[in-house]
């Protein structure tokens, strides 16, 4: 492990092949060792062990892990929040992972992995909680990753309305409008889900160089041929 010597390596190699094993003796009396030698300060060891009691359905005892590894100044990172926030998720807990995710980056300035952004936004709209999934995604584009719209396309095309879509769009926009192609998507996914009356009101919600795209009134003309056929 990167910054460690050969010798602390092979300890902590060895700690976490028991938290693996779910010999929890063995690795109480490591961390007690530990404690006395003073190295509280390796956030990957903290990591591990919480980990370990997240795997061994021992929640209240990784988060008491987080609370002491606060207290010992010693601040969760990326890879600790992508490994709480599957915790929680592994218990179906959705908004204490949501709000856990919040409170890291408003108070830590924490900055998520864009992975672990992407999987509780997918969990969350999963579970129908839309707005709790736009606030991550705001964050996402605060901390500059690329936009994340396929979940929310299938999402606000099959439960939402005009007006979801719409709020979508305002998130997604940089300075002005976001580009043709997040609209196209969007309308493509009302049209599919067989939501015509709601994707024309969409479309007529649209900036107007969007609706006289030529591939939206593509797709409006392909939707009218459709209706004429069938």
């Amino acid at each position: 492990m990167q910054g460690m010597s050969p010798t602390t390596s092979h300890t902590v190699s060895w700690f976490l092949d028991s938290v693996n094993r779910g010999d929890w003796k063995k690795h109480a009396r490591f961390w007690m060792k530990w404690r006395q030698e003073g190295a509280f300060q390796i956030s990957r060891l903290w990591t591990i062990l919480i980990q370990g009691h997240f795997a061994a359905n021992q929640v209240d005892k990784g988060l008491l892990c987080l609370v002491k590894m606060t207290e010992k100044d010693t601040n969760p990172d990326a890879d600790l929040l992508d490994v709480l926030v599957k915790g929680f998720l592994s218990q179906r807990k959705m908004d204490g992972a949501y709000t856990f995710v919040v409170e890291m980056v408003n108070k830590l300035r924490l900055v998520p992995w864009q992975a672990t952004y992407k999987l509780l936004i997918e969990k969350l709209l999963q579970v129908r909680k839309l707005e709790e999934a736009t606030d991550l995604l705001r964050l996402m584009k605060k901390h500059n990753y690329p936009p994340f719209p396929e979940p929310f396309d299938q999402y606000i095309s099959k439960f939402g309305t005009v007006e979801d879509a719409v709020n979508f769009f305002k998130v997604l926009s940089v300075k002005e409008y976001p580009s043709s192609v997040a609209y196209l998507r969007m309308l493509d996914s009302f049209l599919r889900e067989g939501r015509d009356s709601e994707a024309r009101d969409l479309l007529f919600k649209c900036p107007h160089h969007v609706r006289k795209d030529h591939k939206i009134s593509k797709l409006f003309g392909s939707a009218k041929t459709g209706d004429k056929t069938a």
